[in-house]
């Protein structure tokens, strides 16, 4: 670390002279990360207070690829989840099935300059999944109860709200290759993609799920008073 930069005194140790702000941790280690180092699996899971399964494998760029995957996921969870105390964060496996999917949709824009029919299917219908998991929490009859027309308008809805939404979010990743004329670089491209990401899939889908579960339990009690 001193050889990169970092004015550390010469009887200080890693393990014990860390900052203790989760942030700065993140980003002083992605520097270590992208100078070669490794992390381990236990030094994550001591540093940041959370539970890590396993490590995330990728298909490109090496084992420090995924290890910069580990922490773009600890980055957002303390940006989403964490509380004063920094109680233990478990990083579900939806979060790492939704990370996977990204990154190779983000990794395919860049080297096609377009996203693939089947990377566009395969994440309108993690879109559609995800909200659909809503749809059973909001509307849930008994047998008796189910109105079988109205729960395929629901889900038929649903179906073209996630068509909807990887098609916005394919146009902005798409348009991002480029800023004023310019072709980005990975790093540049990255970047941008990563915001969108953000936006699109951590605080919209988030509002999405919230309001398909509001949209669901209206539609039930709607059905109720008109079944009395």
């Amino acid at each position: 670390m001193r050889a990169i930069g970092y004015p550390i005194p010469d009887n200080a140790k890693i393990a014990v002279e860390k900052t203790t702000d989760p942030n700065e941790q993140i980003t002083i280690d992605g520097v270590l990360l992208g100078r070669g180092y490794i992390l381990t699996q236990d030094y994550i899971e001591r540093t940041y207070g959370v539970e890590i399964e396993s490590m995330p494998t990728s298909t490109f760029g090496g084992s420090s690829e995924g290890e910069l995957k580990s922490l773009s996921l600890l980055k957002l969870h303390y940006h989403t989840h964490c509380c004063p105390k920094h109680e233990p964060i478990k990083l579900s496996k939806e979060d790492n099935d939704l990370s996977r999917l990204i990154e190779g949709y983000i990794r395919e824009a860049f080297e096609n300059r377009s996203i693939s029919e089947s990377q566009s299917k395969e994440l309108w219908q993690y879109y559609y999944k995800h909200l659909n998991k809503a749809l059973a929490e909001g509307y849930n009859p008994t047998i008796e109860e189910t109105n079988t027309e109205l729960v395929t308008s629901l889900k038929h809805n649903l179906a073209r709200f996630s068509a909807f939404k990887e098609t916005s979010f394919k146009q902005q990743i798409e348009a991002s290759l480029t800023k004023n004329g310019k072709v980005l670089s990975w790093q540049e491209f990255k970047a941008e993609a990563n915001k969108l990401n953000i936006e699109y899939n951590r605080r919209w889908l988030q509002t999405e799920y919230n309001q398909t579960v509001a949209n669901a339990l209206s539609a039930q009690k709607v059905r109720g008073v008109y079944s009395q």
